[in-house]
């Protein structure tokens, strides 16, 4: 008694189908302008091909090449094992073993029973390790791959850039700055650091490092460099340039070059440049005070021969020096002359003489070396005559 052998689909209780070389996923011409490729595989005569996206699903099941396309001629017809109604059905798997794409990949028909070969929309889907079934992204729908020629595409943000490797099955994400970043804007709604740029590199050179580059064709004097803004806003809810701190060019002479710090502040409503530092000087502009230890300098020098005061107050200014006399060079000073009158000048009265002689600078009082003090009187007297020519360290 001969043996029978079992047909493909009845293994197991599973549908099975002899394999297809290779499979299309997109819509094709099935007679007269069939395809001579499928997923980069060059047909041959009775090679059986899996259809699975046709624009009518009810022409999607297993063909086979009866005649390879030469222009309009080509031609697939289905294949003896899933022509008619009852040979497919619901779960049947195939596998496909080559294209660039798709070689040693496995299919199933998800569409479910009964199904009418030529009527009924037929669906395949890839199944296995190879194919993912549903991607998955934290905060947002679910990706599922329910279907024959459902494709994960990928699309690359504001300044990155996707590089994919068909041979080695990976996508890369990279940042790019083509197009060039212009403008960014980070939003933070707490007191915290918005930007915090760190290094782990343990040696003694500087870093994180910030650089403004103004890459300018024509640099030139004074060109601004760079600028960091300070923004507030003000009581009418509007949004103001309290301060800035821009970097420029003094000298942009090959060999010599020089730059310039300026600070800017808004001052009585308007931008105001209030100091530069340059590479040979501290300006303080535009009636910019320099305060040190409460003391209030001059914004602006003097004038020849003048010299600085202070009002107790800790504020410094320029005075004038005044003319040559006494008066003039001390000039918060009174200088008299005295005696207000000629004759002697008594040392117990007033600059001016007035008041009344006390003890002991009465004329006929004597010093604690029994000088006469009459006598010294007279010898201080800045006029008249001294009446003894008399040394005053050897009065007696």
């Amino acid at each position: 008694m001969g043996l029978t052998r079992p047909r493909a689909h009845q293994l197991q209780d599973i549908d099975y189908k002899q394999t297809a070389r290779a499979i299309t996923v997109a819509n094709v011409t099935l007679s007269g302008g069939a395809p001579s490729t499928a997923d980069g595989v060059n047909l041959a005569l009775n090679n059986r091909v899996l259809v699975t996206a046709q624009t009518t699903g009810s022409q999607n099941g297993i063909y086979i090449v009866t005649t390879v396309g030469s222009g309009s001629n080509g031609t697939w017809a289905r294949t003896s094992d899933a022509d008619a109604t009852g040979d497919i059905s619901g779960g049947t798997i195939i596998m496909i073993t080559e294209g660039t794409v798709y070689a040693d990949t496995q299919w199933k028909l998800t569409t479910d029973d009964p199904i009418t070969v030529g009527t009924t929309t037929m669906t395949f889907a890839r199944v296995g390790n190879a194919a993912y079934g549903i991607f998955a992204v934290s905060g947002q729908s679910d990706i599922v791959a329910d279907a024959i020629g459902d494709t994960l595409t990928m699309v690359a943000g504001t300044n990155l850039a996707l590089t994919t490797n068909a041979s080695t099955d990976t996508l890369t994400v990279t940042p790019s700055l083509t197009p060039a970043l212009t403008t960014a804007t980070f939003d933070n709604t707490t007191t915290d650091d918005s930007i915090q740029i760190t290094t782990t590199e343990d040696s003694s050179t500087a870093g994180p490092v910030i650089s403004l580059k103004r890459n300018s064709a024509s640099p030139a004097d004074a060109d601004y460099l760079g600028q960091l803004k300070f923004i507030g806003e003000n009581d009418a809810d509007q949004s103001i340039v309290y301060a800035k701190i821009t970097g420029k060019i003094q000298d942009a002479s090959d060999g010599t070059e020089d730059g310039i710090i300026e600070f800017a502040n808004i001052k009585g409503g308007s931008q105001t440049i209030t100091a530069r530092l340059r590479s040979d000087s501290f300006q303080l502009l535009n009636g910019t005070t320099f305060v040190v230890s409460n003391l209030t300098y001059p914004t602006a020098d003097g004038t020849d021969g003048q010299f600085i005061t202070t009002d107790g107050s800790g504020n410094l200014s320029f005075a004038d020096g005044g003319s040559e006399t006494e008066e003039g060079k001390y000039p918060n000073s009174t200088v008299k002359p005295v005696p207000g009158a000629s004759g002697d000048f008594d040392l117990a009265k007033q600059y001016d003489q007035t008041g009344s002689a006390e003890t002991p600078f009465e004329d006929t009082g004597s010093d604690a070396f029994g000088v006469s003090l009459g006598q010294v009187y007279s010898l201080m007297d800045p006029v008249g005559d001294i009446p003894t020519a008399t040394d005053l360290g050897v009065l007696s």
